[in-house]
């Protein structure tokens, strides 16, 4: 029987909320980065539903000690979740989910605001129910009839109100164990198909990861990828962008982030080599994305930047 330990919620905003996540965060987005949600700790069940700024993440070590010894399941119920744990990143979209061993052990992107539901099953309840998981990391196959029943039961579960105060002896803990074990495979699953990222969405990560580097540039873009310059630019066209677009918008975005956070370079000639362009690269994308020049940007605060955009 599952008793309610307690519940608990918070709204964190800016270095606070960088310092409070599981994670060690690398790198963060424009604007105030914001960390909040709501945790409920069974006895061996944690269930929590955050709201998670863009930013990117990598494992904290030592991992933190509520996290060991325990296996995350976790639905994107808002956004896009990039676990970079394998060699090919798992992309996550609205709706998915999967599996990590502990939260705080999670390297990975969040480019959008993204809501995630967690559920943290310790070993013994993986025990208990036979479970014995094939691999490190994981996707729940979306063929599972129970994945779109469960997550609607989260999201009902997460949002009630009265969910704060459970009588002990409620049976939620015991129940939400069972759905998620029902979801997860065994040793022996049926062969899931890898979600490999296609050719636009790996395009965006690499951009992501390279932006500061001054070479990078469609063709060289297509080059690291092994495809056609004309292959790439079809699949930017099928999102009404181009390639070029994407990577001065990448650039673009990390020097506001450098003008907001943090210590930017002291010139804004440092910036733009911060950020992989030319001073006259930054000041034509400052002024065709927002009317600004660069130091209109650094003057003007990243919240109406982010409304106007």
């Amino acid at each position: 029987m599952s008793v309610v330990i307690r519940a608990e919620s918070w709204s964190k905003g800016g270095p606070e909320a960088v310092r409070e996540t599981p994670w060690n965060v690398d790198r963060v987005g424009p604007g105030t980065f914001r960390y909040q949600g709501r945790r409920w700790t069974f006895d061996d069940v944690i269930v929590s539903d955050t709201l998670q700024s863009p930013c990117v993440i990598t494992p904290r070590s030592p991992a933190r000690t509520d996290d060991q010894h325990y296996t995350t399941v976790f639905f994107i119920a808002e956004g896009l979740f990039i676990l970079n744990d394998t060699s090919i990143p798992e992309i996550f979209k609205a709706g998915s989910a999967g599996w990590v061993p502990g939260w705080s052990q999670v390297p990975g992107e969040i480019p959008v605001p993204t809501r995630f539901i967690g559920i943290g099953l310790h070993d013994r309840v993986l025990e208990r129910h036979g479970t014995t998981l094939p691999t490190r990391t994981g996707r729940i196959d979306s063929r599972n009839l129970l994945l779109t029943p469960t997550l609607a039961f989260l999201h009902t579960f997460t949002s009630d109100p009265a969910s704060a105060s459970l009588p002990a002896g409620h049976p939620t803990g015991t129940l939400i164990a069972d759905l998620i074990t029902a979801l997860l495979p065994r040793t022996t699953p049926e062969p899931v198909r890898r979600s490999v990222p296609d050719l636009y969405e790996t395009a965006l990560i690499i951009i992501r990861r390279q932006y500061s580097d001054p070479e990078l540039d469609p063709r060289t873009l297509a080059g690291l990828m092994n495809v056609s310059l004309r292959q790439l630019q079809r699949s930017f066209a099928k999102h009404d962008q181009t390639v070029s677009a994407a990577i001065t918008h990448e650039r673009l975005t990390a020097a506001i982030t450098a003008l907001h956070t943090g210590t930017p370079p002291e010139s804004l000639a440092g910036l733009a080599y911060l950020v992989g362009m030319s001073l006259k690269e930054l000041r034509h994308a400052a002024k065709t994305a927002y009317g600004l020049t660069p130091r209109q940007l650094r003057a003007t605060p990243s919240q109406l930047l982010n409304g106007i955009d």
